[in-house]
């Protein structure tokens, strides 16, 4: 019974699950360590589920759970498995219900909670109208230990099964209720997250008809082929053996047999096919009724699974092809994506040819005449009016033959492009990298560098690749690399103007704006617009690239006409529901900062907190999305000088976000800088000094020393720098930031408005260490920059012409400070507040001017309004 290879490893554990433990063992101290320890998750497995699929359980949950799970509270129990317990829960804040689920205790490890909360919050970021979105991943210490939990989406509806027989669906609305799941699972797995256990009973539809998939991900987030071993030398696992395979009717055969790196995104393609088989016939695909469990694997496992046209005869021919296509035991002969099976589905629901039967000449016209009978009809009227509809269906025929070239064509460059970024992502895998642990930057850079090399001949394989490659680049920071591959990708592309095509345009205008570029992006803006003139209003292309021209003209200083843009957009998006709703809340961000950019702060602020109750309605408290409009609240909330209100939540957010996004990702990096300030403006120095040192070294470690964050980071350690009295540093520090902005600006480019104030910091601190004469030179040359790029009434204009009257009335020259003065007092009284310390310093400075001119009136009354 020795085993040799894994052709009979089935049998093999079949044959030994019934002999005594000792002779088991004895046989299995014969194999390789691979392949006992397969053949035990097999036994174990069999010993824990029927093919029913209800795993054995001895989570108690229901009689021993807290009321109380955290932010949680315990509603009452929706049901049990092998895993652990799903509950209904109210969550405290944002008020909603959800579906909590709790983990068994017992069968986890530290690093493993840590695995599962660090995947659980990836697939948190999954989001489609098909995808119960999860919201947070968590432990509670309770009185009995800790209880890992899930907090996921409630959807209240029945499963697909239930839904599909209480609403008498026929077969055309099976077939559809198919294609919202299949592309649901084709948004995950196009990001990385294969599902492993769809069933019906993971698939809910709604009130409003809407599919809804469950539990997303999790068996492939907990069960990974690098999992760490136990002392028995098996994988360590969250998940049960008898909860994974207690659906086992859903697997494919490379899930069955156990190998779990050939299973795929192919295999969920499987379980949608047993799912459609399902729905349409009523029975399984394959006789699994009275079969043991070792039986009913190795059935599914070896044999094909039975012709649905021998159920239904009816649904001889396309709907049979489709759903046995799905069921290929050998997963390369399956639709090779979910995206693919809808596809299909799709065509034989509109009577077109399906790409997975032949395309023969009389194939495509009978399609061609099913879907247009009336004018089929009218070729018995006449013999001529026969030999016209003869030549109008072969001219379809043709054009219906192009069409499914086309469709070959694409299809054959998204599966291209999927095998090279799979190679690419798992490159980093230890096996294949020879024991080196390679990060993603470096399979990134091996990428690029191999795609022109390995796709010579596929010049849209090629475009698609290097787009990918570069819209990466660009999220960490790299826009100089990112511009070159998305150049190179649109040269590899027949049309500037096609989906493609505009896509990546669109990717790189974003990386030229983030690049600091704000005239060329202009431009180039104007340049994409005006080539998809033709088409309609509301297509989310155009309506992207509308926000970054926006975001390009308040760059520039053109305030009023970045708000027409950021206004049209919202205004398109609120007429039009079927839009991404991200898009509308993104154009309201825009708009809400070029009100803060107009110093109408309370406005902002309005806006802001409107985007922020629909983050938390959607995402959650703790989504990067909410986290980005929080962020922004609290400094909004900030420049009108409610400090400890600002502070709390920017506390809060990084908090979150090191959790979240890690702790040198740009938006955490932000928000430390921006805590670092505001500690740093109320002189909290031993609080500021290690957010702001920690943000600015790490910023310039990520993006490099010529990179704008980069500057404004080492902008805020230069300030901090000056108030700890360690001038010479902060001078050079300053003088060094201004010599990269002055290389740039020579180079024809335009800077940041944000990027100002490192001229005034370094003129104030000139000020400071008495050198007057050049710090009102570098005051000239700021308020020359500033109104060059800021609207008048900008709240840093006006900062920047009270430092600079404080300096005039330093050299002895009131009269030259007093117009500065009184032109920056009511700005920054009217944005900030009368209480705000700008404010405040900026009356002490009108009070010095006028008592230095003898006007001891308004002297007075300004000393009057600086005391507050």
């Amino acid at each position: 019974m020795r085993l040799t290879d894994d052709s009979n490893l089935l049998q093999l554990a079949s044959e030994l699950a019934a002999q005594p433990e000792a002779v088991r063992e004895a046989h299995l101290s014969q194999c390789s360590a691979e392949q006992a320890r397969a053949l035990r998750a097999i036994i174990d497995t069999f010993s824990h589920v029927t093919v029913a699929g209800e795993p054995s359980s001895d989570f108690s949950a229901s009689r021993a759970t807290p009321e109380q799970i955290g932010p949680f509270t315990l509603v009452r129990l929706l049901g049990e498995g092998g895993m652990g317990a799903v509950y209904l829960a109210q969550q405290d804040r944002p008020q909603r219900l959800v579906a909590l689920k709790l983990i068994r205790s017992g069968h986890y490890s530290p690093s493993l909670i840590e695995r599962f909360r660090r995947e659980a919050e990836f697939l948190g970021q999954l989001e489609h109208p098909g995808i119960a979105r999860i919201f947070a991943a968590g432990e509670h210490d309770g009185p009995g230990g800790r209880i890992p939990y899930l907090a996921m989406e409630y959807v209240e509806g029945a499963s697909l099964r239930e839904h599909s027989q209480r609403a008498e669906l026929d077969d055309r609305a099976r077939l559809r209720l198919v294609v919202n799941v299949a592309r649901a699972v084709h948004h995950a797995h196009v990001r990385g997250v294969v599902h492993r256990d769809l069933k019906p009973g993971n698939i809910l539809v709604a009130a409003d008809g809407q599919p809804r998939v469950l539990d997303f991900g999790i068996a492939l987030a907990l069960d990974d082929v690098n999992a760490p071993l136990d002392e028995r030398g098996d994988p360590q696992r969250l998940t049960q053996f008898g909860e994974l395979v207690g659906t086992l009717s859903y697997m494919s055969p490379e899930q069955i047999n156990g190998d779990a790196r050939r299973v795929d995104q192919r295999s969920d393609v499987y379980a949608l096919g047993v799912i459609l088989y399902e729905l349409l016939s009523g029975e399984h695909p394959h006789a699994l009724r009275n079969s043991s469990l070792i039986e009913a694997a190795r059935i599914v496992s070896e044999q094909p699974a039975r012709s649905l046209a021998k159920r239904r005869p009816e649904l001889t021919g396309d709907i049979d092809t489709v759903v046995m296509k799905a069921l290929e035991p050998d997963r390369d002969r399956r639709y090779q994506s979910a995206n693919e099976l809808a596809d299909d589905i799709e065509r034989l629901l509109d009577d077109r040819p399906i790409l997975a039967r032949p395309a023969t000449s009389a194939y495509i016209a009978s399609k061609f005449l099913r879907r247009h009978r009336l004018a089929a009809a009218a070729v018995t009227v006449t013999l001529l009016s026969l030999i016209a509809a003869v030549a109008i269906s072969l001219h379809f025929a043709f054009a219906e033959a192009q069409a499914r070239r086309e469709a070959v064509a694409r299809a054959e460059t998204n599966e291209a492009v999927s095998r090279f970024l799979v190679d690419m992502l798992t490159s980093a895998d230890p096996e294949r990298a020879l024991g080196d642990k390679l990060t993603l930057r470096q399979a990134l850079d091996a990428a690029a560098d191999s795609a022109s090399a390995t796709m010579s001949e596929q010049s849209a394989v090629q475009a698609q690749v290097k787009g990918t490659l570069a819209t990466t680049y660009r999220s960490l920071g790299d826009v100089a690399i990112a511009e070159e591959l998305y150049d190179e990708a649109l040269l590899l592309l027949p049309s500037a103007t096609d989906e493609d095509a505009v896509a990546l345009r669109l990717g790189r205008l974003s990386s030229v704006l983030d690049a600091g570029r704000f005239d060329e992006g202009l431009a180039d803006a104007e340049a994409v617009l005006a080539d998809i003139v033709g088409r309609p209003t509301d297509d989310p292309q155009r309506l992207k690239i509308m926000m970054e021209k926006g975001r390009a003209l308040l760059s520039l200083g053109k305030n009023p006409e970045a708000r027409d843009a950021f206004g049209e957009v919202v205004a398109i998006s609120d007429a039009n529901r079927a839009l991404d709703p991200e898009i509308g809340l993104q154009a309201r961000h825009n708009l809400a900062s070029a009100l803060r950019t107009s110093s109408e702060f309370a406005e902002a602020e309005t806006l802001l907190r409107e985007i922020l109750e629909r983050r938390l309605e959607v995402n959650g408290d703790e989504h990067p999305l909410t986290l980005y409009s929080r962020n922004n609240l609290a400094a909004i909330i900030q420049l009108q000088g409610r400090d400890d209100e600002a502070e709390a939540e920017f506390r809060s957010v990084l908090d979150a976000r090191r959790r979240m996004l890690g702790p040198e990702h740009l938006s955490t990096l932000t928000t430390m800088q921006n805590l670092g300030n505001l500690l740093a403006q109320q002189g909290r120095r031993d609080e500021a000094t290690p957010l702001i040192r920690a943000a600015a070294e790490a910023t310039e470690r990520v993006f490099g020393a010529e990179h704008a964050r980069t500057q404004t980071a080492q902008n805020s350690l230069a300030y901090l720098l000056e108030d700890l009295g360690q001038l010479d540093e902060a001078e050079a520090l300053h003088r060094r930031i201004l010599a990269l902005q002055n290389a740039r600006l020579a180079a024809g480019e335009t800077i940041d408005s944000e990027l100002l104030g490192t001229r005034n910091n370094l003129a104030m601190l000139l000020a400071r260490k008495g050198e007057l004469d050049e710090s009102i030179s570098q005051f000239e040359l700021l308020l020359k920059a500033g109104l060059a790029a800021l609207p008048e009434d900008h709240a840093y204009v006006a900062i920047f012409r009270s430092n600079y009257g404080d300096t005039l009335n330093k050299a002895g020259k009131p009269a030259l400070a007093r117009p500065l003065l009184e032109a920056a007092f009511p700005v920054l009284e009217r944005g900030m507040g009368a209480t705000h310390k700008r404010t405040r310093d900026a009356a002490q400075r009108l009070a010095t001017t006028y008592a230095a001119l003898g006007m001891k009136a308004e002297a007075a009354r300004f000393e009057m309004i600086a005391a507050g």
